[in-house]
């Protein structure tokens, strides 16, 4: 098999294009670089520079399942979209919710901040959603992965430039975004709140609701 260069590995990704092979996960190589690409759109969405760079530092740390495996949602119906059933596919469905979440954080609070906090926790919710590590032979969802995404963030100090109010409401959101499907009514995201509009949005992503 040739090996992908990294714009066919970009494509791939951000096009969902690939057939399911289990050969080209270890074809594929990303570099920093070209991680950021994948989300600039959504990334530049993000006006407050301090969350926009605390954003891409927790990208970068994302295990590297996370850029190439299927979505593979436990509530996710028949109709869900092909592409992320393909390699690419838990980036295609991040996507997704970004943009879901993108209009309805402007429906329901145009605040600024309160925009670019939900965007970030929306961008980094399912990094570690098969777990720390995962194998493509033998993947599913870990339900304790949205706890997963702090750990990670604390044990590499990746909160120490972000003010601490706007780090408590982007892990309000990352860990309370399974809603009523979460493990502990402790983590349930609460009506009002950005965390509540993240459930949403994963939620009608996972649906992929057609017209």
């Amino acid at each position: 098999m040739t090996k992908k260069t990294r714009l066919e590995a970009y494509e791939a990704l951000y096009l969902g294009g690939i057939d399911d092979n289990k050969e080209l996960y270890e074809e594929i190589t990303l570099d920093e670089e070209v991680k950021m690409k994948i989300f600039k759109a959504e990334l530049d969405k993000i006006e407050n520079k301090e969350i926009k760079e605390f954003t891409m530092k927790v990208l970068k740390e994302a295990p590297d399942y996370f850029w190439l495996f299927p979505y593979v949602g436990e509530y996710q119906e028949d109709n869900i979209d092909d592409k992320d059933n393909k390699v690419g596919g838990l980036v295609c469905h991040t996507k997704k919710v970004a943009s879901l979440l993108d209009e309805l954080i402007y429906l329901y609070n145009p605040n600024p901040t309160l925009h670019d906090i939900a965007m970030s926790a929306a961008l980094i919710h399912d990094i570690f959603i098969y777990g720390k590590k995962a194998n493509i032979e033998d993947f599913e969802v870990n339900d304790f992965h949205p706890l997963m995404v702090r750990q990670l963030i604390e044990e590499k100090e990746l909160d120490s430039t972000i003010p601490a109010a706007i780090y408590k409401g982007i892990m309000e959101c990352v860990e309370n975004h399974l809603g009523r499907f979460s493990f502990n009514p402790e983590f349930e995201a609460k009506f009002g709140k950005p965390e509540f509009l993240l459930h949403q949005a994963d939620y009608l992503a996972m649906l992929d609701l057609k017209q």
